[in-house]
This record gives C-alpha cells, structure tokens and sequence, in this order.
C-alpha cells in the first residue's frame, strides 16, 4: 500500500510473501478497524505487517508474534487491539495476547470467528464502530460491547441438560445429619449456576436459592418429615437454562423412626412394630425401612444401632452410618431373623 487504504471487518490471514505476509504498508496510510490480521508467512520479514507508512489499528486482533510486526521508519498506533506487537508508537488499551486462552474458533481450518470464551470478546470501544454488521452480517454490537476483530461472537442458543439428583430414591441415604440434608445433583457442563428448589408440602409450594456448586447442604428441618427437592442448570452466555430436574422425596433422619429428635426405644419399639414388612404390606413403615431396600429386617436394626441413643443435636450424629452394631445388639446381630425379634 502507497495510498490510502481502510480495511474494516477484515480478516488477512493464510497469506504469503517475501515482505509483509499479510499486509505491506510502504509509504501509505493504513486504518484497520475490526480487523483480523493473523496466521501470515514470510520469507524475509513482517509476517503479518511489513510498515514503512503509518498505520492505524481500532478494535482489532493483529501479530501472534511480536516479531509478526516489523517496522521500518514507520509509525504505528493501536487502540483497543489485541496482540502479542508492544513497540507501538501510541496505544491505549491494548489487551496482549495470550496464547494460553481461546481465541479463534479453528484458526488451523481457518476459522477466524471467535472461540467461546475468547479474549476479544466485549473488549473493544463502540466509539470506533462504523458498521452496524460484522463480516458474517451479524450484529456488530452484542452484549452491549463490540468485540475485536472481523467477527462479533455468535451466541448459540441451546439449553442446556437437566441435572439428575443423585442421591438415593428410596429416601434415606441422603441425611447429612440429624436435620440436615445434603442434596448431590449431576454435574453439567457450561452450567454459570444451579437454581435449586425444596419444598416440605410435597411440592405444592417452593423456596429457591442458587449455588455454584453441584450440591446445597440445608439445615434446620423437622425431624421425621418429607423433604421434595428439584433443581435446574443456569445458563452462561449461549445458552439457556435447563428444565428442572425430576422431583424426589426424601426423609429427615429415618433413624428418628417417630420424629421426637432423637434415637431411642421409641424408634426401637415403632421399628418392631414393622419388624419383617415388605412394601406393600399393611404393617409396612417406611422410616423404619433405614437402608431403602424395600423391607424392614437385620439391616435396618445394624444401621440404627450405629448411633443408637444419641441426640439429634449430637454433632457426631451422622447418617448413613457404617452397618456395624453397638454393645446393645451385639449378641443378635448374627441371629437368624425370627431370634431377632427377641432383642424387642
């Protein structure tokens, strides 16, 4: 260039030359405004830029290298463009480049829009904007804050997957404590948050708090009750939030058999109550049925043992509790099941 030359939603990239692979500016006037000047070879020098001229770079993306540039009584001046180039005459808020975070889609195929995530997004000026499109014909301005180079980022819309909870349906290996639940849902990708909801009517009404993390510890219930829980995924930029999971249901510290908090011979006594039940049969209790497996029998009586007598404000109360019987049902613990029953 000799003359006057504007590039503007540009991209000078897979080029080859002796001088300036991607642009030679001998004695012109170069402007560059949402440019991409990357990806370019030489013979000799200038990979990207060969400058004699002046140059002029706005919102733009320019030399992986610093060496990508070369200078030769030339003047260059950058504003708000990326690059790895630090001998400008003038610049002013000129991220540098950083090859360690994403940039470019798929430079190597050449594919110069912006990556998820990319360092030129929401970076540049909208003072120096000049088109109301980018080079693919998208908005120019997305997000409130025009992006670097030729591209502004495409947002895909796509929801994202509903989180499952993954602790157990059969409701009782979720306490954390006496009154306490520790709520685990499947971790998911792309995820900013989780919105996630309890409700202690079966559903009927919600309370909703949002976490980072793929779990929410809640405390303070009332023992002997029904916890429903659901969650949903929230969504980061190019995407949008999931559907809520399924509902589950869980008992509050099914060892406190009656909900009077604590373990004693009244949950003793209300699991004899229920002693060999199946579901499904009359006599059936579900919070005597500890370990979830359908049926009241030896291993219920091993798990409650474990924190046998112990207060619901105990901090050493927590449940599940390893399956193996304190000094109380020791000697029956490996009795055949009609001798169990003996121990009430």
């Amino acid at each position: 260039n000799t003359g006057t030359l504007a590039l503007t939603n540009a991209v000078v990239a897979g080029c080859y030359a002796y001088q300036g692979g991607g642009i030679y500016n001998s004695s012109g006037r170069l402007t560059a405004t949402n440019a991409t000047v990357w990806g370019n070879s030489v013979s000799y020098n200038g990979i990207d830029l060969y400058n004699s001229g002046r140059a002029y770079f706005y919102n733009s993306i320019v030399a992986q290298y610093n060496s990508s540039i070369s200078v030769s009584g030339g003047l260059l001046y950058a504003y708000n463009t990326l690059s790895a180039f630090t001998n400008w005459n003038q610049s002013k808020n000129c991220p540098a480049y950083d090859s360690g975070k994403p940039l470019f889609t798929n430079p190597g195929k050449g594919d110069y829009t912006l990556a998820e995530k990319s360092q030129a997004i929401d970076v540049g000026n909208n003072t120096y904007v000049t088109t109301e499109t980018d080079l693919a014909g998208n908005p120019r301005i997305v997000n409130e804050i025009v992006d670097l180079g030729a591209y502004e980022f495409a947002v895909p819309v796509q929801k994202l997957d509903a989180p499952a909870i993954l602790n157990n349906s059969r409701k009782t290996f979720i306490s954390y404590g006496a009154n306490r639940h520790n709520v685990v849902w499947s971790d998911i990708g792309h995820a900013a948050a989780y919105e996630f909801g309890y409700s202690a009517n079966g559903g009927s009404t919600w309370t909703y708090v949002q976490t980072p993390y793929a779990n929410y510890l809640l405390t303070g219930l009332t023992y002997g009750a029904e916890m429903t829980y659901r969650v949903r995924a929230l969504s980061g930029a190019g995407y949008i939030d999931s559907e809520w999971s399924e509902a589950k249901s869980f008992a509050v510290c099914p060892m406190d058999i009656n909900g009077n908090g604590d373990i004693s011979a009244a949950d003793r006594t209300a699991l004899a109550a229920a002693w060999l039940s199946e579901e499904g049969e009359a006599n059936f209790l579900p919070a005597a049925d500890i370990n979830g497996d359908g049926e009241v029998s030896a291993v219920d009586r091993l798990v409650m043992s474990a924190d046998w007598l112990k207060d619901a404000s105990d901090p050493a109360l927590l449940y599940p509790r390893p399956l193996a019987a304190d000094a109380a049902f020791a000697d029956y613990a490996p009795a055949a099941p009609g001798d169990d029953l003996n121990i009430f």
